[in-house]
């Protein structure tokens, strides 16, 4: 009896993985799954997802999505993707971080990253073009571009294979393209010096891709039914805050500086960014050089009056029990609440001190499983739980310049002002934005912090 709930508390917490997107795809992630739109304002994927298939399904968009980090972008991209595979679109997703520096970014980079991803599709691999590239301006071009590459591996000595070998066709070009960048990754030197051969070139590489590459995919996926070729990427809003090799302002380089290199891809594009940019005196000039951007809100746990926002802690409780109960009804779930948590209101509290950050409350529920290592959740460990995140989280404003005093301000008035002393309070959960339709928008603390003797003096 006792393996057997051992067993059932190892797959809860095995099942609330925080960094394990939900893809509806799969049949039981799909009964995960808790739809949150009636508290977010609609889903903004709904908005992307309209704006590719219903309105301009044959001409090139590019869109971009934001949010908290970890308040569940993945998990709607995922849901997204699989939305539009079903309209006849094929779709490549990847999450930049596992493939890129994200403390220091170039356009080249991303725009090489793509094109390496399209390659890699096993369906796509009859549509792209085998032989030479066709056109002589180009073909010259990539020509010479051997050249460069071959001394920047001489300057840093670091070895190409297949670089003697391949020929001057888009997939060779890509191919060795994304192997520098593979080698750049963990090389700041390598990264500078290919950057700075890479960089002047940039529209040519954007035209080489477009030309030798996305056109033709998308001309062969309509001939094979399909209404075109959509790319996410996914992850862009890990970047650091400051470029480790320019010192420059990361996301105002690449969305804003030189957001319309990131936006001419000759497909449909959706590109994640920090959610910290949108608050920036610059955020403006978003709008103008995308076909859009959209926010993930939170989920409310509250309203702007501090009231509890039922219908947000109603789908809370769901997100926590779907997990335990991923086969019963939302009503039959919540009779068996006993059997994972002491009361009722020990559920409420975890979710109320998630601040209806999805990630958040998954990690939180996760440590309390492993403090209690049996069922049901005892109030005790919820409040030792809460109790060492905070002190982990102490730590962390302490690095934030005047930290606990903007804190105070955020808690005073609901709202920031200027955005670059906020930011990393922003990037940091430190503080949540809330969004409502009649309510607008709103700061709060995350209530993990809301009982720190530093937030109260």
């Amino acid at each position: 009896m006792e393996e057997i709930k051992r067993a059932k508390v190892t797959a809860l917490y095995r099942v609330c993985h925080p960094d394990m997107p939900l893809d509806i795809g799969d049949p039981l992630a799909h009964r995960y799954y808790i739809d949150f739109s009636p508290v977010r304002e609609g889903q903004a994927v709904d908005k992307i997802y309209d704006q590719i298939a219903l309105w301009n399904p044959h001409i090139p968009t590019c869109q971009l999505f934001t949010g908290h980090m970890g308040c569940g972008k993945s998990t709607e991209l995922l849901t997204l993707g699989s939305r539009l595979r079903k309209e006849g679109f094929h779709v490549v997703h990847f999450e930049s971080d596992k493939h890129l520096e994200m403390g220091d970014l170039g356009v080249v980079d991303i725009l090489i990253l793509m094109a390496r991803q399209v390659i890699r599709e096993d369906e796509l691999r009859d549509m792209i073009p085998q032989q030479q590239i066709s056109a002589k301006q180009i073909r010259e071009y990539i020509a010479g571009m051997y050249g460069k590459i071959e001394k920047i591996v001489n300057e840093v000595g670091v070895p190409i294979p297949g670089l003697e070998t391949v020929g001057i066709s888009i997939r060779g070009i890509v191919k060795i393209f994304g192997d520098l960048l593979k080698q750049a990754k963990d090389s700041p030197d390598f990264r500078g010096t290919l950057r700075e051969h890479l960089d002047p070139d940039t529209n040519r590489i954007l035209e080489a891709i477009n030309q030798e590459l996305i056109e033709p995919v998308v001309s062969s996926l309509k001939k094979k039914g399909k209404k075109g070729l959509v790319i996410i990427v996914d992850g862009m809003d890990r970047m650091g805050e400051i470029s480790a090799s320019s010192g420059k302002a990361q996301s105002q380089n690449l969305f804003i500086d030189r957001g319309e290199q990131l936006k001419l891809l000759k497909c449909h594009v959706v590109y994640t960014f920090p959610f910290g940019l949108i608050f920036s005196t610059t955020a403006v000039k978003l709008k103008h050089k995308f076909d859009g951007y959209y926010v993930l809100p939170m989920i409310p746990v509250r309203h702007n009056n501090g009231d509890e926002n039922q219908e947000g802690m109603e789908l809370l409780r769901q997100m926590v029990l779907t997990r335990a109960f991923p086969y019963e009804t939302a009503r039959q779930r919540l009779e068996r609440i006993t059997e994972i948590f002491d009361t009722p209101e020990t559920l409420d509290a975890l979710c109320q001190v998630s601040g209806g950050h999805a990630r958040n409350l998954m990690v939180l529920f996760q440590d309390c499983i492993k403090r209690e290592r049996h069922l049901p959740i005892s109030s005790e460990s919820l409040a030792h739980v809460v109790q060492k995140t905070r002190n982990d989280w102490r730590l962390g404003v302490l690095d934030v310049p005047d930290g606990w005093e903007l804190l105070r301000k955020v808690r005073e008035n609901k709202m920031i002002q200027e955005h670059r002393k906020y930011y990393q309070l922003l990037q940091n959960l430190f503080v949540l934005e809330y969004r409502d339709p009649s309510e607008g928008s709103w700061f709060e603390v995350n209530p993990i912090l809301k009982d720190a003797k530093e937030l109260n003096p």
